[in-house]
């Protein structure tokens, strides 16, 4: 009598593999899903700080009239020269940068109605940004530059060299607060304050102030008051435990 084989090892068919994989690509998944996420307290500080500016930006207006655009443009040069050379005096404390040719074309009339194209002159312009160290001294500034040739000034933009100093000084104050603010809504919550998590600043760089000085209506244009306003921003992130 002929012994029968015995039973080799059973593999399982295509759709019961199928279902393993299956079941092991989600309990992954589903363990990630149980577990707790972390909670976190985040909040915004905002401060702002207004300084006295010590200096101030500006520019010249230089123009020249000739009966020829050349001309026109050789006088801009020679006042540009005159003007240059008159504020740097010492007592102002001024900076310029390289004058800009604006243009040169017809000059209209003074009426605003059209001329002869034959019988116009022509006008050439150019501006020179210049800085002034000296703020009290702006008005002797403005003087020298007209009298040296320039034909008007552009609205004066202020800056604050200690700006910076003064965001940094009120860093303790903000981080404080941010602080304060966070443990009083961690206690309200039934919990307590962790460690931070994530600290991010915006300072905003300097802003002109939006004060005006009033003159009982003395002056046609609003004057701008000499500050900037330092703006301090600061989002921190802290970790809530219960």
């Amino acid at each position: 009598m002929r012994a029968q084989p015995e039973p080799g090892p059973r593999f399982p068919t295509g759709q019961q593999m199928m279902r393993s994989l299956l079941l092991l690509a989600a309990t992954p998944l589903v363990l990630a899903g149980q577990l707790p996420r972390d909670s976190t307290i985040s909040l915004n500080v905002q401060r702002s700080e207004r300084v006295i500016a010590d200096r101030a930006s500006l520019f010249l207006l230089v123009e020249g009239n000739a009966e020829l655009a050349p001309d026109a443009v050789a006088r801009v040069g020679t006042k540009v020269r005159a003007i240059l050379e008159a504020i740097r005096a010492p007592a102002f404390r001024a900076t310029a940068e390289a004058p800009v040719m604006l243009g040169v074309g017809p000059a209209g009339p003074a009426s605003g109605y059209q001329v002869n194209p034959m019988t116009s002159s022509f006008v050439a312009r150019s501006a020179i940004r210049v800085q002034v160290a000296r703020v009290d001294q702006l008005a002797a500034f403005l003087v020298a530059a007209m009298a040296a040739g320039s034909s008007g000034a552009s609205a004066i933009a202020y800056e604050a060299s200690a700006a910076d100093s003064v965001r940094r000084a009120r860093f303790p104050e903000i981080v404080a607060t941010a602080r304060a603010d966070a443990e009083a809504m961690a206690r309200a919550l039934g919990g307590r304050l962790g460690e931070v998590v994530e600290v991010t600043m915006n300072t905003g760089g300097q802003q002109e102030g939006t004060q005006y000085l009033n003159f009982d209506g003395r002056v046609t244009q609003p004057v701008r008051a000499p500050e900037v306003a330092v703006a301090i921003w600061v989002s921190v992130r802290y970790r809530f435990v219960r």
